[in-house]
């Protein structure tokens, strides 16, 4: 130890004890604060290209990414790798670690895995693809036991994958797949979606996020071998019930006796807007007409804190969180009910829907449902003259004079 040289244990203390100007930032990653130590009681192995051996876990999460290069490839010992929320469209899988064990891609812009299927890091564990631009059947291949052998568990939510047989045809080589993800993608909305699945893959634990437990193998036992039943469409059931809150119209007409004002009636209805589709199901004649939705959030709103948008206002947007694409759609109206304090529309339709890239983005740009009133009016001199007109004369009956309003 040279003259004026600070002991290790010297230095140790001074990063611990938070008053010193070396102490960890609140917050302080542990792999942060181990280069800290190795730093004061190992200083050899932070020197030069020493230093990326240290390395374990690299997090970088919207940094406006766009490639992954060869640089990767000194952090030897890296067995983690997040990149979520960047701009990566192809990732080439020579620039990364052999050690890598989990990577995580979520929220960028890869729409092929050819380059990423390349050279695989080979114990890879966790694959992390959710919110991309991936789509079937091209990019079904790449996801066997060829490319993965030891992945135990694959995210692939909000993608565009259709394809349910192909896809579970190359994930079943996947023997040490475990948990799964594909919420979000159109094939999701196929009605035997989820007991296909857990009766195709029996070493799946979780899907979706929810443990599969012993009563529902049980339950889809043998729908696997059923595939007649796999279609590739969607239906689903618009109900409306009652209406409460529209207020009393009676209240709102302040007539004088004997003044010439319409008789006003009100019929109540609601309509919706759903994509295109075949209609099944109707109970009660709705009309219907052909509209084209624009991509435009709904005027009836949900909450919107409860949308998983990975992101945060004034922060960063990532690439793969494109606007829904315009779509094709319906309106359809219930038959109209007379005011009530509780107006019963006892309305159910079910909807039938093949295009399920257009279902999906019909469901994630959000609908329209209103409520409407219809009034329609009738003059009093109109009335009287009706009355005078059906009251015969000399044999001869008058026509009606007058004429109905509606707005």
């Amino acid at each position: 130890m040279w003259l004026g040289e600070e002991s290790p244990e010297a230095l140790m203390e001074l990063l611990n004890d938070r008053h010193s100007p070396w102490a960890p930032q609140p917050g302080c990653s542990p792999q942060d604060q181990r280069l800290r130590e190795m730093a004061v009681l190992t200083p050899e192995l932070v020197c030069g290209s020493n230093i990326f051996q240290a390395f374990r876990s690299l997090r970088i999460v919207g940094k406006r990414v766009e490639e992954v290069d060869e640089g990767l490839l000194q952090l030897r010992q890296l067995e983690e790798l997040i990149l979520s929320a960047n701009q990566i469209s192809r990732i080439t899988s020579a620039n990364l670690p052999r050690a890598l064990k989990v990577l995580e891609l979520c929220c960028n812009a890869v729409a092929d895995l050819q380059d990423l299927c390349a050279q695989p890091p080979p114990e890879l564990q966790h694959l992390g693809l959710g919110y991309n631009r991936l789509c079937g059947p091209l990019q079904d291949k790449h996801l066997t036991a060829d490319f993965w052998p030891n992945l135990v568990s694959l995210d692939l939510s909000f993608n565009n994958f259709t394809d349910l047989l192909g896809l579970v045809s190359q994930l079943s080589s996947l023997q040490k797949l475990r948990v799964l993800v594909l919420q979000g993608n159109p094939l999701a909305l196929i009605p035997t979606y989820r007991g296909f699945l857990v009766d195709s893959l029996p070493k799946l634990s979780i899907l979706d996020d929810i443990h599969i437990g012993p009563d529902e193998r049980h339950q889809f036992h043998g729908l696997a071998r059923q595939s007649e039943l796999i279609r590739s469409e969607a239906r689903v059931v618009v109900s409306v019930g009652e209406i409460k809150g529209v207020p009393d119209p009676s209240t709102l007409q302040q007539l004088e006796v004997g003044s010439e004002a319409p008789v006003i009636t009100y019929s109540y209805c609601v309509t919706y807007e759903f994509a295109e589709g075949d209609e099944i199901e109707n109970d009660g004649s709705a009309e219907v007409t052909k509209i084209h939705q624009s991509p435009m959030v709904a005027t009836l709103d949900v909450d919107s804190s409860a949308q998983d948008t990975r992101a945060v206002e004034g922060q960063w947007e990532p690439a793969a969180m494109e606007k829904p694409k315009a779509h094709s759609a319906k309106v359809f109206v219930t038959p109209g009910k007379p005011w009530a304090d509780t107006i019963n529309c006892s309305y159910r339709k079910e909807h039938t829907v093949k295009d399920l890239v257009g279902l999906k983005s019909y469901l994630m740009s959000g609908t329209t449902v209103s409520v409407t009133e219809e009034k329609v009016s009738v003059w009093q001199s109109c009335m009287k003259e009706e009355r005078a007109a059906k009251r015969p004369s000399s044999g001869i009956v008058f026509p009606l004079g007058g004429s109905l309003g509606c707005w």
